[in-house]
């Protein structure tokens, strides 16, 4: 079989297969007949072509900055996205580095959270309690930073 084309997700399930053949051993995930379904399935027919975006971005390194750019956005937008970046991976031991903001029409905002006072955050503060819709990545990991 030619492998060139397979999606990442056909690869998988062929090393799964190749772990945990059904036949070697009772338990196995996939019999040999459902990985070959699961293969023909996943399989592509060319390479993926992705599509990569100039996105637009301003960085935040100073409070008036911070407000000036902010400021006009808390109970105006509908909704924001937001991703953050972080010196680990522990909640209880790392900080949060970086934020991102993506708003719709708007570059995205990262805000380098080092270099401004925890005083001088307020504008960020305003936006992430407004009502907006807040849109993340492991929403769940930056919530607990």
């Amino acid at each position: 079989m030619n492998n060139k084309h397979l999606s990442i997700a056909a690869k998988r399930i062929i090393l799964k297969y190749k772990k945990y053949n059904k036949n070697v051993h009772p338990d196995a995930f996939y019999t040999q007949q459902e990985t070959e379904t699961l293969i023909k399935h996943y399989c592509q027919k060319q390479p993926v072509r992705v599509k990569t975006l100039d996105a637009k971005y301003h960085l935040i390194e100073d409070s008036r900055q911070l407000k000036k750019l902010l400021n006009p956005l808390v109970n105006t937008v509908e909704k924001i996205g937001i991703d953050t970046e972080t010196t680990g991976l522990d909640p209880y031991l790392n900080q949060v580095r970086l934020i991102q903001i993506a708003i719709a029409k708007h570059p995205v905002f990262i805000i380098d959270l080092a270099a401004i006072e925890k005083s001088e955050l307020t504008p960020l503060k305003h936006l992430l309690a407004s009502n907006c819709l807040k849109i993340g990545h492991n929403l769940k990991f930056d919530l607990m930073m």
